[in-house]
């Protein structure tokens, strides 16, 4: 069912250029006059730049904004109101935005950071809303909670695996993904697989 509501890369909806139509006229009169740009077309243009500089810094405060939320179900259910205008099913809209955060790790203010991400995460279908209470708390249960996504590098058991020298529960100490825990362990690594090396060439000769 994710699939098919949902990008798996981005998990958003391209956002309607709505300067599309002026930006089209401005080309067209670029190409059919490549030498020089009416006073009209230049200053249409310098109207769009600006617009797209003001949206920008509005989208960036709003997502800036968002970080500072706490994810509970009572935020959640007044920033749905907020952003798409609709109070009613309020319960399972919330239901889904949290089943998204929860369930991908996505964050407020990173994956989800505008307006038309909250509404399009949020909307239930009509054969959603004509569900029982019981059918959509199982549709939409969360199976497995996701740590949020992670600016830094992916973590990974230590390169020494078990020759780890901080080893708990028999588990490597966790690292950036192909690197060794410590310098220690990556010496001590190095300095087994020489030895092991050294056997074999003097089995060898």
């Amino acid at each position: 069912m994710e699939a098919e509501v949902i990008s798996e890369s981005t998990g958003l909806v391209p956002e309607v250029d709505p300067l599309a139509k002026f930006r089209a006229e401005v080309a067209a009169e670029k190409e059919a006059k490549p030498s020089a740009m009416s006073d009209r077309s230049a200053e249409r243009l310098r109207q769009i730049n600006y617009e797209d500089r003001v949206a920008k810094q509005n989208e960036e405060k709003f997502a800036y904004a968002l970080t500072q939320v706490e994810v509970t179900p009572d935020t959640l259910s007044k920033l749905i109101e907020r952003c798409s205008g609709k109070s009613s099913d309020l319960e399972r809209r919330t239901s889904k935005l949290l089943f998204w955060i929860q369930s991908r790790g996505w964050r407020l203010g990173r994956e989800i950071k505008a307006p038309h991400d909250i509404s399009f995460l949020s909307e239930v279908t009509s054969d959603e809303i004509a569900m029982s209470d019981s059918t959509f708390a199982a549709t939409w249960r969360v199976k497995k909670i996701v740590a949020p996504i992670s600016d830094g590098p992916k973590m990974e058991d230590c390169r020494a695996g078990k020759e780890c020298k901080w080893l708990k529960n028999r588990r490597p100490r966790q690292a950036p993904a192909g690197q060794f825990c410590t310098p220690i362990c990556r010496q001590s690594f190095l300095a087994v697989q020489k030895r092991a090396k050294a056997g074999v060439r003097s089995v060898v000769n």
